[in-house]
Formats: C-alpha cells, structure tokens, sequence
C-alpha cells in the first residue's frame, strides 16, 4: 500500500496520524465521563440507603479545546487509485509525516532546521439537534 520505512521511524500518512490523535483525545474524553457517571451513580446509590442526607451532582470534566503541535518531516508518496472495477486510474498523492525522533534523524542525517511543523485546534461543539 504505502513505501513504508521500518515501524519505529512511524511514518505514517498525515491523516492517519490526525485521526489517531483525535480518537484518543476523543478517548480520554470518553473516560472522564464514564468517571462522571460512576461517581454520580454511587452518588444516588448512597442517598437511596441513606449514607447522604442531601443531594450531590458529581463534577463533570471536559477539554474546552485541545492543541496539538507536532514537529515532523514530511514527504510526498503516491497511492495507486483503482475504480470500483478494479481498473488503474491513476496515483494519488498522499502527504507521509514522521516525527522528529533520534533514529529518523541519525538514519537520514535529517536537520531539524528543515522540519514542518502542524498545528491543531480541536474544541467541543454543541451536539447537532434534529431538525423536523
């Protein structure tokens, strides 16, 4: 699929890269609401056998944005593009990152002056209502 050097250089596609970032930003914000929910079912849970006298909302945590700057090396390769018969269609090109680690930079004698750097903002948004 991809011309790939050896996995602990992680070159990877950009998007594939961004993709995996947010899933686990998106994760981690999955896990401190699990958190919140637990603690407000033991919460309800201790009222109910009255251990509380009085009601208590569990604190609900979450990234009011999130940025994330990566200095990485960057290249262009190219994927073949088949149709939905399997014939050639020609090459798309497909931008490669590799983070600006010891061994990328000792294999290829790679300068950090030359580096790229990628920046992203990830905010919350309001959940989308359905519109009838």
């Amino acid at each position: 699929m991809y011309k790939e050097l050896p996995d602990e250089l992680l070159v990877r596609p950009l998007g594939e890269v961004l993709k995996e970032i947010s899933i686990s930003i998106a994760g981690a914000q999955k896990a401190m609401d699990a958190s919140s929910i637990l603690t407000q079912k033991t919460i309800e849970a201790a009222i109910e056998r009255g251990e509380l006298k009085f009601e208590v909302e569990a604190p609900w945590y979450r990234f009011s944005e999130v940025e994330v700057e990566l200095k990485v090396a960057l290249s262009i390769s190219t994927r073949k593009e088949k149709d939905k018969k399997g014939r050639f269609r020609g090459f798309k090109p497909v931008i490669m990152v590799s983070p600006l680690n010891a061994v990328y930079k000792n294999r290829f004698d790679y300068s950090e002056e030359g580096a790229s750097q990628i920046r992203a903002k990830i905010v919350p948004v309001p959940s989308f209502q359905r519109i009838e």
